[in-house]
């Protein structure tokens, strides 16, 4: 029997790169402190690679595209059935690749939410500013308004601002 190469080099490097980042992603997250600079450059790393998987599985060669990769629910059924037909496809199996496409989705959700975290210490992604969200209530009304992020604490706070107690005022409310 001949063998067939399924997948190509900038699939293959797409697959062993991702491997090896998420390994390192884990550990500079149990290493923390300084590890965190490193931490948040592998982010952008599988960020740039689900990018560029993105592109090439509907860019990239026969073997590499979604529309080969996706099982339709016919040949899931046929697979899940044990039909001997099913199982002669070259690639992953039906099964093998749903959990592709779902580990290929919680490692997206992952990088998204790297890009809007905020460890309010030392370390905050990218994109924190445009999500920054403070939860504060007003005359029993629970209320949520977009803060920028400079303005979280300090005189200018929707604390301050609604009982005009702050650091200018020690104190005082000058709603009075």
């Amino acid at each position: 029997m001949p063998s067939v190469r399924i997948w190509d080099l900038p699939t293959r490097l797409f697959h062993w790169v991702l491997a090896l980042a998420v390994v390192l992603l884990v550990i500079s997250a149990k290493v923390g402190g300084d590890a965190m600079h490193l931490h948040m450059r592998l982010g952008y790393l599988v960020f740039a690679l689900l990018l560029f998987r993105l592109v090439w599985g509907v860019l990239g060669g026969h073997w590499s595209r979604f529309a080969r990769f996706v099982p339709t629910p016919a040949r899931l059924r046929a697979y899940l059935r044990g039909s001997p037909e099913a199982s002669l496809h070259a690639g992953h199996n039906p099964l093998g690749a749903l959990s592709v496409l779902a580990m290929l989705a919680v490692l997206s959700l992952q990088v998204a939410s790297g890009l809007f975290a905020d460890d309010e210490i030392a370390y905050s992604g990218p994109l924190t500013a445009r999500a920054s969200f403070h939860f504060h209530i007003n005359r029993s009304i629970i209320s949520m308004s977009p803060i920028p992020q400079g303005e979280r604490h300090g005189k200018n706070s929707p604390r301050c601002r609604q009982s005009g107690v702050g650091p200018s005022n020690a104190g005082r409310r000058t709603d009075r």
